[in-house]
């Protein structure tokens, strides 16, 4: 899936004052085309714009391949996964972005199950946890849903229940 990332470049060897010392760039980033624009390819990143915001990406000290990297990584993560991204990384399963980037392929979404209740439901269908199917009627499936939410590696997110499988 292609995703929008603009990358503001600033000049390291043009710091005159001027305001001309910087440039917006649309990734993939193109060395031949900083070189042009900027005159140099010695140059920062100062801001940049991605098109899921609640993403804080670590890249003002990356080089320009490093950047390219990264975006030829994001690219190819699914929107489904990349939309239920920040309530996983909030949620622990991953420690940043660049550890979801890497390892999103490990999440298995449920887009079904939207909270304890249908979670509940879920792990006593599935046999996920042992009990005997003709006591459902007496089973409170949020309860279970919560308790089976503190113990496991999962989260919810704007897509469903998402879990990190190993």
């Amino acid at each position: 899936m292609q995703q929008m990332l603009g990358i503001y470049l600033v000049s390291n060897e043009h710091q005159d004052g001027s305001e001309n010392n910087g440039a917006w760039f649309d990734c993939p980033l193109s060395p031949e085309l900083i070189k042009e624009r900027l005159g140099t390819l010695n140059v920062h990143v100062e801001d940049y714009d991605f098109d899921h915001e609640s993403f804080e990406l670590d890249i003002f000290d990356k080089s320009v391949e490093e950047i390219n990297r990264l975006y030829r990584l994001i690219t190819e993560i699914s929107e489904v996964a990349m939309l239920s991204g920040p309530a996983v990384i909030a949620a622990g399963l991953f420690t940043n972005f660049d550890d979801f980037v890497h390892h999103w392929t490990e999440l298995k979404i449920y887009p079904e199950i939207e909270g304890n209740a249908d979670l509940g439901r879920h792990i006593f269908e599935t046999d996920t946890i042992q009990l005997p199917h003709d006591i459902s009627d007496y089973v409170d499936f949020n309860k279970l849903g919560r308790d089976y939410l503190i113990n496991a590696s999962g989260a919810f997110s704007r897509m469903g229940y998402v879990e990190r499988r190993a």
